[in-house]
């Protein structure tokens, strides 16, 4: 595992669920109409959108790792449609994806959960841009806080409440 440990990777993806999905409960996300993503629609639990599925893919490939399904994502190109059909019939694969951005993003923001987060949202690939943007969407930062507050306590994982004080 990177330099983050498995259950800060796995309190950020409950805490991403519940500000991405109601906890797993509104996995209806709506269809972008601007900017890169223009056109599709995130994914799963914690809103993976098409682009970044072949982000990841691609990084696997990269790494000598890829399988067919992360092959099949790559060759859909610009079809976002198709590579949302191919996370909906893969569960698995999305998960993976999931954990390995979560990963990555935690890793960026050197464990920070709060800057994590609000680089999930306006984008992982830029975290000075990110904090900036989180830094003046304070409504978000409401919600982040909420939900920090009762993570911790239901997961039990001293590594992530390590990082909230």
């Amino acid at each position: 595992m990177s330099e983050v440990g498995k259950k800060s990777v796995d309190s950020f993806l409950k805490l991403m669920e519940m500000l991405e999905t109601s906890g797993g409960k509104n996995l209806e996300h709506r269809r972008m109409d601007t900017g890169i993503h223009a056109g599709s629609q995130a994914q799963g639990r914690v809103g993976i959108m098409p682009k970044t599925a072949q982000e990841l893919a691609n990084r696997r490939r990269l790494s000598g790792e890829s399988d067919p399904v992360d092959d099949a994502i790559l060759k859909a190109g610009d079809n976002a449609k198709a590579v949302e059909s191919y996370l909906q019939q893969y569960p698995d694969k999305l998960a993976e994806y999931e954990r390995q951005l979560a990963e990555k993003v935690l890793s960026r923001a050197k464990g920070d959960p709060k800057l994590a987060a609000g680089a999930w949202l306006y984008g992982h690939n830029d975290m000075d841009l990110a904090k900036q943007k989180l830094d003046r969407d304070e409504a978000y930062q409401q919600r982040i806080e909420k939900y920090m507050e009762k993570l911790p306590l239901q997961s039990g994982d001293e590594e992530f409440v390590d990082k909230l004080t």
